[in-house]
């Protein structure tokens, strides 16, 4: 893997590798939120990456967003490239509820982020950990 951009590190865990992104869970008990990010170094933007995991990355946000979205049975799932304070490629794929504290706009900026405590944190990589065990992903090509 890339070296990660350290606030990815400090505000995230991870959960899983896929055959392009790790996947790590936003320490942020208000929302369930998911961050892919490429193992591709120097990727800034989509189109930094080859055509090929470019459609890689749309696939595995695409599925990562469809498993969240059973798992929590969201309202809506919001999928999402900023990267205005993290430059690293990554992609968000965030829960939302009509009750969640940021309800309906969007969840960057809203209020202060909440760490979850060591024992929702285990349960919630556990959870997110078998759901994504359960996702079709694409496979790398050969």
């Amino acid at each position: 893997m890339v070296p990660l951009d350290d606030r990815l590190a400090a505000d995230s865990h991870w959960v899983v590798d896929w055959p392009l992104c790790q996947v790590r869970l936003m320490d942020d008990a208000r929302f369930f939120w998911l961050v892919l990010v490429p193992d591709r170094a120097g990727a800034v933007e989509p189109f930094d990456l080859a055509p090929e995991d470019q459609a890689i990355l749309w696939q595995e946000a695409l599925a990562a967003a469809a498993a969240l979205k059973a798992a929590t049975r969201a309202a809506k799932i919001n999928v999402g490239l900023l990267g205005n304070i993290v430059s690293q490629l990554h992609v968000h794929v965030v829960a939302r509820r009509g009750e969640d504290v940021a309800w309906p706009g969007p969840v960057w900026g809203a209020g202060v982020p909440e760490r979850l405590d060591p024992a929702a944190l285990r349960r919630r990589l556990a959870e997110a950990r078998a759901f994504l065990a359960l996702t079709s992903r694409p496979e790398m090509p050969r």
